[in-house]
């Protein structure tokens, strides 16, 4: 109950009040601080050594993209969308969907009851003067 105090009558927060009144975990802020005092140190000539002078190529190369990353910021990640069975996203003109939607409407319930599809939105169909 004390949970519900904390919202208003929709759920929202009240103001003042956090989702997470803990903060982080114990220590985070510990790590980060270590994490930038090597990084300022030896940390960032270390890895501009390995970037230069590793022995393995794939040293030297992921040197590189830890100093890129730290520099201009990780890429975007790409993402592929892909539609049924892994095949392209397909798209159904609004029109078509409306018609489809109705026909389907109309096969369950009372299709004198709903309205007409005009013919410009039945895909397949020619439009008559």
């Amino acid at each position: 109950m004390a949970e519900n105090a904390k919202r208003d009558a929709l759920g929202h927060w009240l103001p003042g009040q956090s989702a997470n009144p803990g903060g982080l975990p114990v220590g985070v802020g510990e790590v980060r601080k270590w994490a930038r005092q090597v990084w300022e140190g030896k940390g960032r000539a270390e890895l501009e050594r390995l970037a230069l002078h590793a022995k393995k190529e794939e040293v030297r190369l992921r040197a590189l993209i830890e100093i890129c990353d730290r520099a201009f910021g990780r890429p975007p990640q790409q993402l592929q969308h892909t539609g049924f069975g892994d095949g392209p996203l397909a798209f159904e003109p609004a029109g078509a969907l409306v018609a489809r939607l109705t026909q389907l409407i109309g096969e369950r319930g009372d299709p004198d009851a709903l309205p007409a599809v005009p013919a410009e939105l039945v895909p397949g169909e020619e439009r008559t003067p």
